[in-house]
Protein backbone atom coordinates (compact mmCIF):
# COMPACT_ATOMS: atom_id res chain seq x y z
CA UNK A 1 0.00 0.00 0.00
CA UNK A 2 2.87 2.35 0.66
CA UNK A 3 4.45 1.72 -2.50
CA UNK A 4 1.32 2.63 -4.07
CA UNK A 5 1.07 6.04 -2.10
CA UNK A 6 4.57 6.66 -2.95
CA UNK A 7 3.96 6.39 -6.70
CA UNK A 8 1.01 8.40 -6.90
CA UNK A 9 2.66 10.89 -4.56
CA UNK A 10 5.70 11.14 -7.39
CA UNK A 11 3.57 11.18 -10.07
CA UNK A 12 1.62 14.15 -8.32
CA UNK A 13 4.42 16.12 -8.48
CA UNK A 14 5.87 14.71 -12.05
CA UNK A 15 3.09 15.26 -14.16
CA UNK A 16 2.52 19.30 -13.82
CA UNK A 17 6.19 19.35 -14.77
CA UNK A 18 5.26 16.68 -17.94
CA UNK A 19 2.11 18.64 -18.68
CA UNK A 20 3.55 22.32 -18.61
CA UNK A 21 4.20 23.98 -22.07
CA UNK A 22 7.81 24.90 -23.22
CA UNK A 23 7.51 28.62 -24.38
CA UNK A 24 10.25 30.90 -25.04
CA UNK A 25 8.58 34.24 -25.75
CA UNK A 26 10.70 37.16 -27.27
CA UNK A 27 8.78 40.79 -27.51
CA UNK A 28 9.04 42.14 -30.76
CA UNK A 29 7.38 45.78 -30.76
CA UNK A 30 8.25 48.15 -27.54
CA UNK A 31 6.70 51.53 -26.31
CA UNK A 32 3.15 50.46 -26.79
CA UNK A 33 0.39 53.06 -25.40
CA UNK A 34 -3.04 53.70 -24.94
CA UNK A 35 -4.80 56.80 -25.30
CA UNK A 36 -7.28 58.10 -22.07
CA UNK A 37 -10.83 57.76 -23.46
CA UNK A 38 -10.09 55.81 -26.55
CA UNK A 39 -11.49 52.66 -27.52
CA UNK A 40 -8.31 51.66 -29.65
CA UNK A 41 -6.42 48.69 -28.72
CA UNK A 42 -2.73 48.61 -28.05
CA UNK A 43 -0.86 46.43 -30.46
CA UNK A 44 1.82 43.76 -28.86
CA UNK A 45 4.18 41.51 -31.38
CA UNK A 46 5.23 38.39 -29.79
CA UNK A 47 7.68 36.12 -31.63
CA UNK A 48 6.96 32.25 -29.76
CA UNK A 49 9.16 29.47 -30.13
CA UNK A 50 7.44 26.12 -29.20
CA UNK A 51 10.08 23.86 -27.35
CA UNK A 52 7.11 21.65 -26.62
CA UNK A 53 5.73 19.15 -28.36
CA UNK A 54 3.10 20.67 -31.02
CA UNK A 55 0.34 22.28 -29.41
CA UNK A 56 -2.58 25.15 -29.80
CA UNK A 57 -2.60 28.15 -27.56
CA UNK A 58 -4.62 30.45 -26.52
CA UNK A 59 -4.04 33.99 -24.67
CA UNK A 60 -6.41 35.70 -22.02
CA UNK A 61 -5.67 38.71 -19.52
CA UNK A 62 -7.73 40.41 -16.74
CA UNK A 63 -6.30 43.66 -17.80
CA UNK A 64 -8.85 46.13 -19.29
CA UNK A 65 -11.34 44.13 -21.28
CA UNK A 66 -9.43 41.69 -22.66
CA UNK A 67 -7.67 40.91 -26.36
CA UNK A 68 -7.57 39.36 -29.54
CA UNK A 69 -7.00 37.22 -31.16
CA UNK A 70 -10.01 35.45 -29.43
CA UNK A 71 -9.25 31.95 -31.03
CA UNK A 72 -6.10 29.37 -30.24
CA UNK A 73 -3.20 29.69 -32.69
CA UNK A 74 -1.26 26.09 -33.54
CA UNK A 75 2.36 26.40 -33.11
CA UNK A 76 4.59 22.85 -34.86
CA UNK A 77 6.86 21.45 -32.04
CA UNK A 78 9.92 23.45 -32.42
CA UNK A 79 8.79 26.40 -34.61
CA UNK A 80 8.52 29.51 -33.96
CA UNK A 81 5.96 32.20 -34.41
CA UNK A 82 5.24 36.03 -34.58
CA UNK A 83 1.85 36.47 -32.90
CA UNK A 84 0.22 39.82 -32.26
CA UNK A 85 -1.99 40.59 -29.75
CA UNK A 86 -4.70 43.39 -29.54
CA UNK A 87 -4.83 44.57 -26.14
CA UNK A 88 -8.12 46.73 -25.53
CA UNK A 89 -8.52 49.21 -22.71
CA UNK A 90 -11.73 49.73 -20.04
CA UNK A 91 -13.79 52.35 -21.17
CA UNK A 92 -13.65 54.37 -17.58
CA UNK A 93 -9.78 53.70 -17.46
CA UNK A 94 -8.65 57.48 -16.66
CA UNK A 95 -5.35 56.66 -15.06
CA UNK A 96 -1.72 57.95 -16.82
CA UNK A 97 1.74 56.09 -16.62
CA UNK A 98 3.46 53.45 -17.20
CA UNK A 99 1.10 49.92 -16.34
CA UNK A 100 2.44 46.04 -16.19
CA UNK A 101 0.23 43.78 -16.40
CA UNK A 102 0.10 39.95 -16.90
CA UNK A 103 -0.65 37.93 -20.22
CA UNK A 104 -1.33 34.24 -19.83
CA UNK A 105 -0.57 32.11 -22.29
CA UNK A 106 -2.55 28.29 -22.27
CA UNK A 107 -2.36 25.23 -23.82
CA UNK A 108 -5.10 22.53 -24.47
CA UNK A 109 -4.61 20.90 -21.55
CA UNK A 110 -4.95 23.99 -19.62
CA UNK A 111 -1.55 23.97 -18.62
CA UNK A 112 0.09 28.02 -19.38
CA UNK A 113 2.70 30.21 -18.75
CA UNK A 114 2.34 34.13 -17.51
CA UNK A 115 4.21 36.77 -19.48
CA UNK A 116 4.17 40.07 -18.02
CA UNK A 117 3.63 43.17 -20.16
CA UNK A 118 4.26 46.93 -19.57
CA UNK A 119 2.59 49.86 -21.50
CA UNK A 120 1.99 53.45 -21.14
CA UNK A 121 -1.23 55.32 -20.64
CA UNK A 122 -1.22 58.90 -21.89
CA UNK A 123 -3.76 61.74 -22.57
CA UNK A 124 -4.00 63.01 -26.47
CA UNK A 125 -2.43 65.76 -26.48
CA UNK A 126 0.94 63.87 -25.67
CA UNK A 127 0.70 61.82 -28.69
CA UNK A 128 1.18 64.77 -31.36
CA UNK A 129 3.55 67.19 -32.42
CA UNK A 130 3.21 70.24 -34.69
CA UNK A 131 5.37 72.45 -36.25
CA UNK A 132 5.77 75.20 -39.15
CA UNK A 133 8.28 76.39 -41.46
CA UNK A 134 8.88 80.28 -40.55
CA UNK A 135 7.24 82.62 -41.93
CA UNK A 136 8.57 86.15 -44.27
CA UNK A 137 7.09 88.89 -45.59
CA UNK A 138 7.36 87.52 -49.09
CA UNK A 139 6.02 84.16 -48.32
CA UNK A 140 2.84 83.01 -50.45
CA UNK A 141 2.26 79.62 -48.27
CA UNK A 142 3.54 77.50 -45.28
CA UNK A 143 4.71 73.88 -44.61
CA UNK A 144 2.59 72.79 -41.36
CA UNK A 145 3.98 68.97 -39.80
CA UNK A 146 2.10 67.08 -37.74
CA UNK A 147 4.21 64.26 -35.88
CA UNK A 148 2.35 61.00 -34.24
CA UNK A 149 4.89 60.49 -31.31
CA UNK A 150 3.56 57.47 -30.10
CA UNK A 151 3.38 53.42 -31.32
CA UNK A 152 -0.33 53.84 -31.53
CA UNK A 153 -2.99 54.07 -34.64
CA UNK A 154 -5.01 57.06 -35.07
CA UNK A 155 -7.86 56.67 -37.30
CA UNK A 156 -9.95 60.03 -38.46
CA UNK A 157 -8.18 62.55 -36.24
CA UNK A 158 -9.55 66.08 -36.99
CA UNK A 159 -7.17 68.84 -36.94
CA UNK A 160 -8.00 72.62 -36.92
CA UNK A 161 -5.06 74.48 -37.31
CA UNK A 162 -4.88 78.28 -36.15
CA UNK A 163 -2.25 81.29 -35.79
CA UNK A 164 -2.27 85.11 -36.94
CA UNK A 165 -1.43 84.12 -40.34
CA UNK A 166 -3.80 81.15 -41.23
CA UNK A 167 -6.28 78.46 -40.48
CA UNK A 168 -6.62 75.45 -41.78
CA UNK A 169 -8.98 72.41 -40.97
CA UNK A 170 -7.62 68.50 -42.26
CA UNK A 171 -8.69 65.05 -40.90
CA UNK A 172 -5.75 62.56 -41.17
CA UNK A 173 -5.40 58.76 -39.71
CA UNK A 174 -1.84 58.32 -38.26
CA UNK A 175 0.32 55.13 -38.44
CA UNK A 176 2.38 54.63 -35.30
CA UNK A 177 5.58 57.55 -35.99
CA UNK A 178 3.72 58.98 -38.77
CA UNK A 179 4.76 62.39 -39.51
CA UNK A 180 2.24 64.26 -41.83
CA UNK A 181 2.50 67.52 -44.08
CA UNK A 182 -0.10 69.84 -44.92
CA UNK A 183 0.34 73.38 -46.97
CA UNK A 184 -1.71 76.28 -47.31
CA UNK A 185 -1.34 79.36 -48.93
CA UNK A 186 -0.86 82.63 -47.33
CA UNK A 187 -2.36 85.98 -47.87
CA UNK A 188 -0.38 89.38 -47.10
CA UNK A 189 -2.47 91.58 -46.14
CA UNK A 190 -3.38 89.13 -42.83
CA UNK A 191 0.15 90.09 -41.88
CA UNK A 192 1.46 93.02 -43.30
CA UNK A 193 1.02 95.03 -39.90
CA UNK A 194 2.71 92.14 -37.38
CA UNK A 195 6.14 92.80 -36.54
CA UNK A 196 8.83 90.00 -36.67
CA UNK A 197 8.92 87.86 -33.90
CA UNK A 198 7.06 84.15 -32.59
CA UNK A 199 3.73 83.74 -33.10
CA UNK A 200 1.54 81.07 -31.56
CA UNK A 201 0.55 78.21 -33.57
CA UNK A 202 -2.71 76.57 -31.90
CA UNK A 203 -3.89 72.62 -32.91
CA UNK A 204 -7.46 71.58 -31.62
CA UNK A 205 -7.52 67.57 -32.04
CA UNK A 206 -10.00 65.47 -31.88
CA UNK A 207 -11.27 61.87 -32.18
CA UNK A 208 -14.08 59.89 -31.03
CA UNK A 209 -15.12 61.87 -28.24
CA UNK A 210 -11.47 62.76 -27.14
CA UNK A 211 -10.26 66.26 -27.70
CA UNK A 212 -7.12 68.26 -26.82
CA UNK A 213 -5.00 70.91 -27.69
CA UNK A 214 -1.26 71.92 -28.08
CA UNK A 215 0.43 74.45 -29.13
CA UNK A 216 4.38 75.50 -31.07
CA UNK A 217 5.26 78.73 -32.18
CA UNK A 218 5.72 80.11 -35.55
CA UNK A 219 8.85 82.56 -36.44
CA UNK A 220 7.82 85.44 -38.59
CA UNK A 221 11.15 86.85 -40.12
CA UNK A 222 12.10 90.65 -40.46
CA UNK A 223 11.95 92.02 -43.59
CA UNK A 224 14.78 92.51 -45.81
CA UNK A 225 14.73 96.48 -46.26
CA UNK A 226 18.28 96.51 -47.94
CA UNK A 227 16.83 94.02 -50.68
CA UNK A 228 13.76 96.23 -51.38
CA UNK A 229 16.16 99.45 -51.46
CA UNK A 230 18.04 98.22 -53.76
CA UNK A 231 14.95 97.07 -56.14
CA UNK A 232 13.98 100.50 -55.73
CA UNK A 233 17.30 102.74 -56.65
CA UNK A 234 17.72 99.86 -59.70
Amino acid sequence: MKKYLVIALALFFVLPSVLAIDLNVQKISKNEVMVVGLDNPATISLNITNLGPTDKFSFYTFFGMGLKPTESIEILSGKSKEVQLEVFPRNDISFKGPTTFDIFIQGRDKSEITYKETLTIIPLGEAFEIGADSINPESNSIKIYIKNKVNFKFDDLKMKLTSPFFELESTKSFSPYETKILETSLDKDDFSKLIAGFYTLKADLKIENVSAQIEEQINFLEKNILKEERKITA
